[in-house]
């Protein structure tokens, strides 16, 4: 088995590998900067719907944000020093070919996992973006849960956790949890009234089980129309405060 030989080649200004230019590190490198570059796309597409959504009530989780932002400034820096790492590694590292291979795969390893860290905020914990309640229903960044499909607003009698039971399509039940001692929890429960659906204490595992287990969910006739208000929400606004500007 051939071993590896990491070298620089001063006169090409090059990291090699047992003679050949290393090319897989600025692949990394572009996948990572493609990656965070549409995830930052659509980041900034939904929290600009959200911030720009007319809401009677409405929340900001800074914690969230803040924490988001950092983690894309990590992926930025370990973007560029890839690049300057690949690029410049006579400059930086003289001709100790191993410790810049080093240092590359540290950064890389870095950004990377610093993106998948975003990826799973937005996945996992969307609702702790920001919240609103509008006319219609409860929003969080990319999502709406319209009044009319919570079955159940709980503050359990076992965990004090609170939870937002809803129907989604005509078999499926979902929740969402928030802790009743954190402002997103004590933003649900003072402003339930607006949904129409008062808060219960009761036990919310038993409550999730006879959904599951029970009837089948039967879908409203204006489903579909009040989820074309949902999705048009933003645009619609935006076209209201244009003619506003115009007269």
């Amino acid at each position: 088995m051939m071993s590896l030989t990491w070298t620089i080649d001063a006169d090409k200004n090059q990291l090699q590998n047992n003679g050949q230019t290393v090319t897989q590190f600025l692949v990394l490198a572009v996948v990572l900067a493609i990656v965070w570059a549409i995830l930052s796309a659509m980041f900034s597409y939904y929290f600009s719907r959200f911030r720009k959504l007319p809401a009677k009530e409405k929340i900001y989780g800074k914690a969230s944000l803040l924490t988001t932002l950092s983690l894309g400034v990590v992926v930025l820096i370990a973007w560029i020093l890839v690049l300057v790492f690949y690029t410049q590694p006579s400059a930086i590292f003289k001709t100790d070919g191993v410790t810049a291979q080093g240092a590359i795969i540290a950064v890389i390893v870095i950004g990377f996992v610093a993106l998948v860290a975003v990826m799973l905020m937005m996945w996992f914990f969307l609702p702790y973006y920001g919240i609103a309640f509008d006319d219609e229903s409860i929003v969080f960044m990319g999502e709406a849960i319209p009044y009319y499909k919570i079955t159940k607003i709980i503050k359990d009698t076992k965990t004090s956790n609170v939870y937002v039971n809803y129907a989604q399509g005509k078999r499926t039940h979902k929740k969402q949890k928030f802790r009743s001692t954190s402002v997103f929890g004590q933003f649900i429960l003072a402003n339930a009234a607006l949904t129409g659906v008062e808060v219960t204490h009761e036990d919310e595992l038993v409550y999730y089980k006879s959904l599951i287990q029970g009837h089948k969910v039967e879908q409203k006739p204006d489903d579909v129309v009040v989820d074309q208000k949902l999705k048009s929400k933003t645009t619609k606004t935006t076209s209201n405060e244009n003619e506003k500007n115009k007269e």
